[in-house]
């Protein structure tokens, strides 16, 4: 394979043909026979067993699904793709690395990897959404992902406090409707409340004077 040659043009053909256009037939006469695709820490897929979960996948999960190429490098017969991918459930929306290996001649994509991150979610139950900042804009951004992991991780604790504190605040509720339930059934409930707990309940008083004045 030359040095020189542009791996970068066909590889955004063939994922614009793959996952925009979703055209499988065509997209194929791009792939390797010995190719393989891993997709974040899943086992690898051969050939068919890649296009068969596709197939699936864009006719029953995705069918609205879009792939929008950010950035591209390119080092000898591999090609990087920054991406962001959205239609998926939920109205999530992700980040997207895609890893693209040509064959040593740069006639057929061999092996595929992808790392992707949530960087929008929909939770249609509570109607919460929450967004991330502005995606990075090039490759080099996008590989210095530290501080953007640690704002999603933040959001993450942000919506896990919210719900515990929203079962505490239906606890709370529960329990102020069971008191004034027994309130209503049982008024003594609400008076012996404001009894002191200083005070006697019953004080012996003497009403004969001879009692007080002799002690006896």
């Amino acid at each position: 394979m030359s040095a020189h040659r542009d791996l970068k043009a066909p590889t955004l053909e063939f994922l614009d043909l793959f996952c925009n256009k979703k055209d499988i037939e065509k997209s194929v006469t791009y792939l390797h026979p010995e190719f393989t695709a891993t997709h974040d820490d899943w086992a690898p897929k051969d050939l068919d067993g890649f296009i068969e979960q596709w197939k699936h996948l864009i006719t029953s999960l995705w069918p609205e699904f879009k792939y929008e190429a950010i950035d591209t490098v390119q080092e000898g017969n591999k090609v990087w793709v920054y991406a962001r991918i959205t239609g998926l459930q939920n109205g999530e929306a992700k980040d997207s690395i895609d890893m693209l290996e040509w064959d040593k001649e740069g006639e057929k994509i061999i092996k595929t990897k992808d790392v992707q991150r949530t960087v929008e979610h929909h939770v249609h139950k509570n109607e919460i959404v929450w967004k991330m900042r502005p995606y990075p804009a090039n490759m080099k951004e996008a590989l210095s992902m530290k501080e953007y992991q640690l704002e999603s991780n933040r959001v993450f604790m942000l919506l896990e406090t919210w719900r515990r504190q929203e079962r505490s605040i239906g606890v709370i509720i529960e329990s102020k409707e069971q008191q004034q339930k027994k309130q209503e059934h049982n008024p003594s409930i609400s008076d012996n409340k404001n009894h002191s707990i200083l005070q006697p309940k019953h004080q012996k008083t003497s009403t004969d004077p001879n009692t007080e004045m002799t002690g006896h």
